[in-house]
């Protein structure tokens, strides 16, 4: 098989994984602060923060604790999230699908919710339902598709603490609507997932190539996958 019938092939296959493409502008709602597809049943709250003057570009930036990763002890954004709106980029952030005000107290999930049973079987989930992974790739993708509803502006992606494999999902489906991202993936595979009840387990992941033949689908140059954010990589959005 060519390189590029392989690139297809592992495309499709996430496609399918994630059951999801990227929504039109047109099937979104969103009003105070909540982004719904309704067709899907689906409601996240948003949280957009406005730089100083006109903005230039919009910033999507994910955290794994949710919106709050965003803000300090005070309520104000850190300092990452000051330098982007330094740069004149407005910043969209969310809770996805078990994060933040889907929590109670705000707890970080670290168990996926099961289907009641008696025997433990992965099968009787994931079989069935849509895996947190996925959920939350759809959550992202429905945020890109936000925010190119709402400007003309060039859509960039930051993804840290944790929020970097179904980001990276999202970016494959979601093509040239996103412009630049960087990644923070850390030393995250899908191999080292030794449970089924780890809110990135999606089965199929490693068969389609882990973490690293899902990079390969996102645009080549437009994205940056780094062990640890900094500010160059910051810069490099502007």
């Amino acid at each position: 098989m060519s390189d590029k019938g392989r690139r297809a092939t592992v495309r499709n296959a996430w496609k399918i994984l994630i059951g999801r493409e990227l929504p039109a502008a047109a099937d979104l709602d969103f009003e105070n602060g909540k982004l719904s597809l309704p067709a899907k049943g689906e409601v996240i709250p948003v949280v957009t923060i406005e730089p100083e003057g006109k903005a230039t570009s919009t910033v999507i930036w994910l955290h794994g604790k949710g919106k709050d990763g965003l803000f300090d002890a005070a309520g104000k954004p850190v300092e990452g999230v000051k330098k982007i709106l330094s740069q004149g980029s407005r910043v969209i952030t969310a809770d996805l699908f078990l994060q933040g005000e889907f929590m109670p107290g705000g707890k970080t999930l670290t168990q996926t919710p099961t289907v009641r049973n008696r025997r433990e079987y992965a099968g009787y989930t994931h079989g069935y339902n849509h895996s947190v992974f996925a959920r939350r790739t759809h959550d992202i993708l429905s945020l890109i598709a936000l925010a190119g509803k709402q400007s003309k502006l060039p859509v960039h992606f930051v993804a840290t603490a944790g929020a970097a494999p179904p980001a990276a999902a999202a970016l494959a489906i979601a093509g040239s609507a996103v412009s630049k991202a960087v990644l923070e993936i850390a030393d995250f595979t899908f191999a080292g997932i030794k449970n089924y009840r780890h809110p990135d387990f999606i089965p199929g992941a490693v068969k389609y190539g882990d973490l690293k033949g899902l990079l390969e689908l996102c645009p080549k140059g437009s994205f940056r996958s780094v062990k640890a954010l900094s500010d160059k990589y910051l810069e490099w959005l502007r």
